[in-house]
């Protein structure tokens, strides 16, 4: 997902909020806290954020900018 390789990166949820766009971050990790909390699944309908990585090919190598 978002461009990495299996194996790449840790999936955490960190992680996964860098890749949504700044203005729906909160609300994503409150849906992500409270599905946690409740042990309940969770849909959501947010913007996500990538940026190409140099030297990618193949899925275009995609992950956030560095900051």
């Amino acid at each position: 997902m978002h461009g990495y390789a299996p194996g790449e990166v840790e999936p955490t949820t960190d992680l996964l909020l860098a890749h949504k766009h700044p203005g729906d971050r909160e609300q994503v990790a409150e849906i992500i806290s409270r599905s946690i909390a409740h042990g309940e699944p969770f849909s959501s309908r947010h913007r996500f954020i990538d940026y190409p990585r140099p030297g990618a090919s193949g899925d275009g190598g995609r992950r956030p900018h560095p900051r």
